[in-house]
C-alpha cells in the first residue's frame, strides 16, 4: 500500500464542495464485465474501461448518483463513498491528508479512509484513481479498439465487433485505466458487513457495452460487442463468438433480491401436505379399529362355536355309550332257560330243547 499526501496546494475543505465528487455509494458488490480488460482502447496508450478525450465504457464501472459530464471533470477527481471494491479488484493504495489531482485536492478528514481499488495485476498509478500495468509478453496478443468521434460528434469503431490485435515487441505496452477510489468511516462497517453477505454475480461469457461522452446534448454513444477473454492470456485464433463474455453489474441503486425457498410443499385437490398426513392418519387409525373390531367378533364368535361343539360332544359321548352298550345285549341274542330234574338232580338247560325221559321208556 502506498501512502499520497499533499501540502503545497490548497485543499478543499467545505463539506458541500466535497461531496460534489462522491459518485454514490456502493453497497453491493460490483462486477465489473471481463471484456473491461479482455478488449482494450488505444490512443498512444492503452486503457481499460475509460481512455482519454473522453471516451468511456460506462459498463466497466459502478453506476452514479451523479452525470459523469466532461471528462475533464468526471474524471479528474472523483470518489464513491461508502463503498467497497468490485470483484476481483483489490486495494492497491491508501490516500492520507488530501485527495485528488493537480490543484483539485480534497482534504481528507482524520475519520476518513481512503483507498484506491484497482483490478488484479493492476498498482496505483497516480491522480486519486489512476491504475497502470505493464504488458511485457511477446507471445499473448492484446486485443484493442480505437474508436474515434464521427461529425455528429458520436463514437464509432470500424472494429468493435474484430479487435485490433498487437503484441509486445521491444518494449513493453504501458497498460492504463480509471481505478475506483472509495471513502468510508469506522460507522460505515456496518454497510460493510451487509454488502459482504449479498450474493456476488459471476460474469458469464458475453457484454455489451455502452460508451458515453459527456452528458446531456453534448453525450455520445458507442455500443459494443467484445468476444474476447482476459489479455494474459488470449491467443490470436481465439476469435469466434461462442468466446465472448457479459456481466450483470450489481450496484448502489438494485435492492438485493432474497432468494426463496424452493417450494417443497405438495397439493391434491387444495390440500396441504399438513391436511394430507392429518387425513392418511385418521384412515390409518380408523382402519386399525375397524380390523381390531372385526378381529374381536371373529375371536368371539370362534370361542363360542367351539363351546358349543364341546358340549354336543359330550351328550353325543353319552349317546354312543348307550348305544353299543344295547348293540352289545343285541348281539347277545335272546335267551330262555328250563328247569329239568334229571336223576333227581336239578339242570338247568339254556337253548336246547329236550325231550323229558319218562322212567320205563
Amino acid at each position: 500500500m502506498s501512502k499520497s499526501s499533499s501540502s503545497s496546494i490548497p485543499l478543499i475543505t467545505d463539506p458541500p464542495k466535497i461531496s460534489a465528487y462522491n459518485r454514490g455509494p456502493i453497497l453491493t458488490t460490483f462486477v465489473p464485465p471481463a471484456s473491461c480488460l479482455s478488449t482494450l482502447t488505444f490512443s498512444t496508450d492503452m486503457y481499460f474501461g475509460h481512455r482519454d478525450k473522453g471516451y468511456v465504457d460506462a459498463a466497466c464501472f459502478p453506476s452514479s448518483t451523479t452525470d459523469y459530464g466532461p471528462w475533464e471533470n468526471a474524471w479528474g477527481v472523483y470518489y464513491y463513498s461508502p463503498g467497497i471494491c468490485p470483484q476481483g479488484w483489490s486495494q492497491a493504495a491508501t490516500l492520507s491528508s488530501s485527495f485528488g489531482k493537480g490543484t483539485t485536492q480534497l482534504k481528507l478528514g482524520d475519520e476518513t479512509t481512503a483507498v484506491v481499488c484497482c483490478p488484479s495485476g493492476f498498482s496505483y498509478s497516480s491522480d486519486g484513481h489512476a491504475c497502470g500495468s505493464t504488458f511485457w509478453s511477446t507471445t499473448s496478443t492484446l486485443f484493442y479498439i480505437n474508436p474515434s468521434l464521427n461529425a455528429l460528434n458520436s463514437w464509432v469503431s470500424t472494429d468493435a465487433n474484430t479487435p485490433l490485435t498487437t503484441r509486445a515487441s521491444g518494449s513493453p505496452y504501458i497498460i492504463f485505466g480509471d481505478g475506483i477510489p472509495i471513502w468510508w468511516q469506522a460507522s460505515d462497517l456496518q454497510v460493510f458487513s451487509s454488502a459482504a453477505a449479498a450474493p456476488s454475480i459471476t460474469p458469464s461469457m458475453t457484454a455489451t457495452s455502452t460508451a458515453t461522452l459527456g452528458s446531456g446534448a453534448d453525450s455520445a454513444t458507442l455500443t459494443q460487442t467484445s468476444p474476447r477473454s482476459p489479455m494474459q492470456t488470449t491467443q490470436p485464433e481465439n476469435t469466434s463468438s461462442s468466446d465472448s463474455e457479459t456481466s450483470t453489474q450489481t450496484s448502489s441503486s438494485s435492492s438485493l433480491q432474497t432468494p426463496q425457498p424452493a417450494n417443497t410443499s405438495s397439493s391434491n385437490n387444495g390440500l396441504s401436505v399438513g391436511s394430507g398426513i392429518a387425513i392418511g392418519v385418521a384412515i390409518a387409525l380408523f382402519a386399525l379399529g375397524l380390523s381390531a373390531g372385526i378381529a374381536k367378533c371373529f375371536l368371539s364368535k370362534r370361542k363360542q362355536k367351539k363351546a358349543r361343539m364341546e358340549s354336543s360332544s359330550s351328550m353325543m359321548t353319552g349317546v354312543i355309550n348307550l348305544s353299543e352298550h344295547g348293540r352289545e345285549m343285541v348281539n347277545r341274542g335272546p335267551v330262555s332257560e328250563l328247569y329239568v330234574e334229571e336223576g333227581g338232580r336239578r339242570n338247568w338247560s339254556t337253548g336246547v330243547k329236550r325231550t323229558s325221559e319218562l322212567p320205563g321208556q
